[in-house]
């Protein structure tokens, strides 16, 4: 008896203890991915995004007795009012986005080191400043902090949408999104999603499965939640609750299983395929098949050595109207490849992890461009959506401008 209480106990241990490891060595590479979303975060076209913003924030202030307002240097005030001629979509000449330019090269390191949420929101702020200045009471404490978390999620899928500015900008404004300021709910929840796409686009797969993981686990936890946007995202009818959750599901599985496909680690991989069997079983489930089922299910079927299943998807696959002349032209080698038993050539070569989360990434983006976002954020009710497209057509026109005649041929 006593050896077998020993034994429990050194099992019990071991488990506790492989258990920590492995949350501690996630905790570790989530780390790393961070370090490196810093580092992408410090381009040219994040730190001019960022001088807009700042700019705008700061004429916000309202007491022009405190210590923040007598911070603001005669340079900073300058660009204030040449952006606030902007953002009331007034007409500026050519001299005035130089002197925009000026601005920006004057307060360049200033923009690097500031942060943007020590000033007022973006919403009180903007167009509230210069000769339409209002008298408003500014939010404060953890009502700001929820107003900015919503701007800052609003603008990234805005940007993403095509706001003008690039990824790097989506991602500075996904970064800035305290998620934890959300009640748990169908927008948290797409927040989550967004920021899994969007960390995974960028190669951040350790953020990215983060992100997904803990939308898999509410998801699971809510399976009667309601998802209104999420019906209008997959073009489900009213009353088809189960559909929308599923499809929504599935995507999410997808993602994830797309993040462990590109880890290194043993483990990995096992628990890539188990994410797409899920996915799979969900596709099934609610009738879906199309250029991502086909292709995960050939990948399935490589990697358990079922290569005569693996053809005849990929057959299926190629005879797609959606597929580029050049994914066509491998997925043509890639059967070769099986039909002469070359099958180690398949997913070390022609058909590899790369190449199978491109067909599905581009498919989704597909998916996302049929749709006129700002028409719909704005049927959906979705706060400040039309508001925050104007500051991006602003801000964009700047920053076009601004490159524009700064070319050496137009400072001639």
């Amino acid at each position: 008896m006593l050896i077998k209480n020993k034994i429990i106990l050194f099992i019990t241990i071991s488990l506790l203890f492989a258990c920590s490891q492995e949350t501690t060595v996630d905790q570790a590479m989530i780390e790393k991915d961070r370090k490196v979303l810093e580092e992408k975060l410090s381009t040219e076209r994040v730190i001019i995004y960022k001088f807009f913003k700042i700019m705008i924030r700061a004429a916000g202030i309202q007491d022009t007795t405190s210590a923040q307002y007598k911070s603001i240097t005669p340079e900073m005030r300058s660009a204030i009012l040449r952006l606030d001629k902007l953002t009331n979509q007034q007409h500026i000449t050519p001299l005035e986005y130089l002197m925009i330019y000026k601005d920006y090269t004057l307060l360049r390191a200033f923009a690097i080191k500031a942060n943007e949420d020590d000033y007022p929101t973006l919403s009180e702020s903007t167009g509230n400043h210069g000769v339409n200045k209002k008298k408003v009471i500014l939010s404060t404490g953890s009502e700001k902090r929820k107003i900015e978390a919503s701007e800052h999620a609003l603008m990234s899928v805005m940007i993403q949408l095509g706001g003008g500015f690039g990824m790097d900008a989506a991602l500075y404004e996904c970064a800035k999104t305290n998620t934890d300021l959300f009640e748990d709910s169908e927008e948290k929840s797409l927040l989550l999603f967004y920021r899994g796409y969007l960390f995974f686009g960028n190669k951040l797969y350790y953020l990215s499965e983060n992100e997904l993981t803990q939308n898999i686990d509410w998801l699971t936890a809510n399976p009667k939640a309601n998802l209104p946007l999420m019906r209008f995202f997959f073009d489900v009818t009213s009353g088809s609750d189960a559909k929308a959750y599923d499809s929504y599901l599935s995507l999410n599985y997808l993602f994830r299983g797309f993040d462990r496909m590109m880890m290194k680690r043993p483990d990995d991989d096992k628990r890539s395929i188990e994410d797409f069997e899920k996915f799979l079983q969900l596709s099934n489930k609610i009738g879906v098949s199309n250029e991502i089922t086909l292709s995960i299910e050939t990948y399935i079927h490589l990697k358990k050595g079922e290569y005569d299943k693996a053809a005849l998807s990929l057959e299926k696959l190629n005879q797609s109207p959606n597929l580029s002349g050049t994914q066509k032209k491998n997925i043509g080698v890639a059967i070769g490849y099986l039909k002469n038993k070359e099958t180690d050539k398949v997913l070390n070569g022609v058909y590899d992890t790369d190449f199978i989360a491109s067909i599905a990434s581009n498919q989704v983006d597909k998916q996302i461009s049929t749709i006129n976002w700002n028409n719909s954020l704005t049927k959906l009710k979705v706060p400040t959506a039309k508001k925050t497209a104007g500051i991006l057509s602003v801000y964009s026109k700047a920053m076009q401008k601004v490159h524009q005649y700064t070319s050496g041929k137009s400072i001639e």
